[in-house]
């Protein structure tokens, strides 16, 4: 007996011809496709829509368009008060001191100084050199507000530091003031 065989299993089929056209259109449709997502990701970066950027810790994020706020800025330290603020040498002598004594005297006899957080920035770094205590918490209340209000330090302006840092250093100079105080108390 002989076995039973399939006599179509070893026929080769005939292969279909793939349809270029048809490939050709699925391709230029994804090739619009993915031209029309660019185009569209770049107008929404340029027009401002969108955004990528990195922000620093101290930064808020305004998610919704409802919460922006349009922040007219009060400016008394202009360009010229910073470029006097940034040509004096760090760390300070007694001439150094005098020169940023006087664009101190200038911004405080200035009306709306308090509304500049440039000139904030300015007077509570004079207070830290003058270990000035209840004027660097004064100045720095100041500033915390502005920057709840989206006014910044112009970036322009040398030996600054962000708040946090701020708010760490007059701590630390309040802790060293009282544990001065306390020190003196006991030697007596």
């Amino acid at each position: 007996m002989e076995p039973a065989t399939n006599s179509n299993a070893n026929v080769a089929k005939p292969k279909q011809k793939r349809n270029f056209k048809s490939h050709l259109i699925y391709g230029g449709i994804i090739a619009l496709l993915i031209v029309a997502v660019v185009g569209a990701i770049f107008i929404s970066l340029h027009s401002g829509v969108l955004y990528f950027g990195f922000k620093s810790p101290d930064q808020e994020v305004i998610l919704r368009t409802s919460d922006q706020q349009f922040v007219i800025r009060t400016v008394v330290c202009g360009e010229d008060v910073i470029a006097k603020y940034n040509s004096i040498p760090f760390p300070m002598n007694e001439e150094s001191q005098r020169e940023l004594d006087e664009i101190v005297k200038n911004i405080q006899s200035t009306a709306n100084n308090d509304k500049d957080p440039t000139c904030q920035a300015i007077l509570w770094w004079n207070a830290l050199q003058n270990n000035d205590q209840s004027e660097m918490e004064k100045t720095l209340e100041i500033l915390k507000q502005l920057h709840s209000n989206g006014q910044f330090v112009d970036n322009s302006l040398t030996n600054t530091f962000s708040i946090r840092s701020m708010d760490s250093i007059t701590n630390l100079a309040a802790f060293n003031s009282t544990s001065d105080a306390n020190n003196s108390e006991e030697n007596e």
